[in-house]
């Protein structure tokens, strides 16, 4: 439920955070609950387990209040806030926490979330491959994001040179990338579900999907602050119980699961079916070290980070629950 709309002051900028919770039932258990402040990026469902556990009380269960902060202007932008420790969690893509590590932003990667890539690249009528979009314009996220790794990836296998052959314009949020494809600023779009059966219904055709170009993969993860990992290992332990819980109920409970995520995510029925299918597979807990090798091999080709980067000490694993 949308709590209330407030500006905050992070790093010398002022960013619009929706908070969104589940609000108690005002008994003692719930008043006497941890706070927790979670940012997530967007309402898709590369949040799904998060929202599972929040709307069926998951992470009540654990003795956690937990706040929702929507961060309208991106994962990367969510862990800086992070690291200003005005948030606990961060759902985000591995991307942007691996990118902040690497440039000696205390996080650490502590749990996986989607672990193949959801992206596929949809494109306008005429466009009939990838090839077709030299010279032409794509909606795939800023540099260092999920969509433009995506993007990047895709174009070399087309051999084309994303910088010079494309023009990649950056949209956070693929409600926004949709859009700029269905108003034809665009010729194409990164998107992943419910946003990608949308545009079928809007005409537009799918000309690439992730999972044919990477076969492994860490799409999404959780990021805490090591300064949190350090000063309450108990409440990291909590929070990840009921995120667990919850990707363990989206998998044996179909319809529920799709409840919550039309509540969120305001997607049609037929959409929040397929997004069911085709997500579910992808969500694990588990981490995939070869899939951040490759993420950041993309990094250092981009020159977005430096070739004599240390991976060690960027995942800890240690919080997840074993008996889930």
């Amino acid at each position: 439920m949308i709590k209330k709309v407030l500006k905050m002051t992070c790093l010398g900028t002022v960013l619009l955070l929706v908070s969104f919770f589940t609000q108690g039932d005002g008994d003692d258990s719930v008043q006497a609950a941890e706070k927790v402040r979670a940012g997530i990026p967007s309402r898709s469902a590369l949040w799904w387990a998060h929202f599972v556990a929040e709307d069926k009380r998951f992470y009540d269960a654990e003795g956690l209040s937990v706040e929702t902060v929507l961060i309208q202007s991106g994962a990367a932008r969510a862990v800086q806030i992070l690291t200003a420790r005005d948030l606990d969690f961060v759902t985000a893509g591995t991307i942007s926490s691996l990118t902040a590590y690497l440039k000696r932003s205390p996080v650490v990667f502590v749990s996986g979330l989607i672990n193949d890539s959801p992206f596929q690249v949809y494109a306008a009528p005429e466009i009939q491959s990838i090839k077709d979009l030299k010279g032409r314009a794509i909606a795939s996220g800023a540099p260092g994001g999920p969509p433009h790794f995506v993007a990047t990836v895709v174009l070399q296998a087309a051999g084309l040179d994303p910088k010079k052959d494309v023009r990649q314009f950056a949209f956070a949020g693929a409600n926004n990338r949709i859009l700029a494809l269905e108003q034809r600023e665009v010729q194409a779009a990164v998107l992943s579900p419910p946003f990608s059966f949308r545009a079928i219904e809007l005409g537009f055709k799918k000309i690439a999907d992730a999972r044919d170009y990477l076969k492994e993969d860490q799409n999404d993860g959780i990021t805490i602050s090591r300064a949190l990992a350090q000063k309450d290992p108990e409440k990291v332990r909590k929070f990840l119980r009921g995120l667990v819980k919850a990707m363990r109920f989206i998998g044996f409970n179909r319809e529920e699961s799709i409840k919550v995520l039309g509540k969120y995510t305001q997607q049609p029925r037929p959409i929040l079916e397929k997004t069911y299918d085709f997500m579910v597979p992808t969500i694990s807990e588990k981490i995939s070290e070869r899939g951040i090798k490759t993420i950041y091999e993309y990094l250092v080709d981009n020159g977005i980070v430096s070739a004599s980067g240390d991976l060690k000490g960027f995942v800890d694993t240690r919080f997840l629950p074993r008996d889930q």
